[in-house]
């Protein structure tokens, strides 16, 4: 029972905007696919058109 709430709680745990920034810059850099990109990160593109709608234009600190 311990590891289905673990492995729940993983897939629910928020990712931070830094690294969210982190990841986008990572995508844009790529050579990969927007597709094969997320398919990598374990990503849906929604999630990645989300994001980069969200905290393209921002930077790290």
């Amino acid at each position: 029972m311990v590891t289905s709430k673990s492995k729940q709680h993983e897939q629910t745990e928020r990712t931070k905007p830094e690294e969210i920034i982190l990841l986008l810059r990572e995508c844009d850099a790529s050579e990969l696919s927007q597709e094969s990109f997320c398919q990598q990160k374990q990503i849906s593109v929604a999630t990645l058109h989300r994001w980069r709608k969200k905290y393209g234009m921002m930077s790290t600190v």
